[in-house]
């Protein structure tokens, strides 16, 4: 009995036809399958083969639906990255103006309060003197009366 094996013979699961398998687990796969390969005949073998080629194709089916997954869930993920990148954008732009309009404020409230403290100090100034000048008049009243009392006295 004749068996047959793919990539042309040898038992290494690699061969003639430049497919290398990298993972080990694979390997040892191919090995045992090749192996039980030995024992049957040609029909056996190739339905065998075929049910292998099967489960193959279910097995890529399912890793090309895992990365279609994975390739939506990324794209969805790198729109939300971009769309946080956009807000996180705004959101600079506005806490610079809002920023920007503090730091105006506290200059104008600066500006007033050193505007406030010199009209106190003005005002106070202008207290002081108005109190000099009625301290002032009021002497010279008071010397413009005793002035006028003593003419007033001469004269009669």
């Amino acid at each position: 009995m004749a068996t047959r094996r793919p990539g042309g013979g040898g038992g290494s699961g690699g061969g003639g036809d430049g497919v290398q398998i990298r993972e080990l687990d694979r390997d040892s796969e191919v090995e045992q399958f090749l192996r039980a390969l030995d024992g049957v005949g040609e029909e056996a073998a190739l339905r065998l083969m075929r049910a292998q080629l099967r489960t193959m194709q279910d097995e890529l089916q399912a890793t090309q639906n895992e990365l279609k997954q994975a390739k939506t869930k990324a794209a969805a993920l790198d729109k939300e990255l971009k769309q946080s990148a956009a807000d996180r954008a705004k959101l600079d732009k506005t806490m610079a103006t809002v920023k920007a309009d503090a730091d105006k404020a506290a200059s104008s409230a600066e500006d007033a309060n050193r505007r406030a403290t010199t009209a106190e100090t003005l005002l106070k100034s202008s207290q002081k003197d108005l109190d000099d000048l009625r301290r002032a008049q009021k002497k010279a009243d008071s010397q413009s009366g005793t002035l006028q009392v003593g003419i007033a006295w001469r004269c009669s």
